[in-house]
């Protein structure tokens, strides 16, 4: 059986149909699912993306990849301005 193209996809990458089988919630301790995707930053953006994940690293003591501190953006930037997030399963 051949392997689905899951390259350039644009929006559709965020915005799935069920054409797949359901994924059950993940379980406590084990990763969500990712959706990989570009995004294209300013400079300023970028630096301030690499200064976080810099910080982040000294204060937590392990490795982050810049997709963890774009979701704890995201994260806090959503409980900031009251929005549930609610995941597409």
């Amino acid at each position: 059986m051949p392997k689905e193209n899951t390259r350039g996809r644009g929006l559709d990458a965020f915005f799935s149909t069920q054409t797949h089988e359901p994924h059950s919630a993940p379980e406590q301790g084990q990763p969500s699912p990712t959706v990989r995707t570009t995004l294209t930053l300013t400079l300023e953006d970028a630096e301030r993306l690499e200064l976080l994940r810099l910080h982040l690293r000294r204060t937590q003591g392990r490795g982050l990849t810049y997709g963890d501190v774009v979701g704890l953006a995201l994260a806090c930037l959503a409980e900031t301005q009251s929005i549930p997030v609610k995941v597409a399963k």
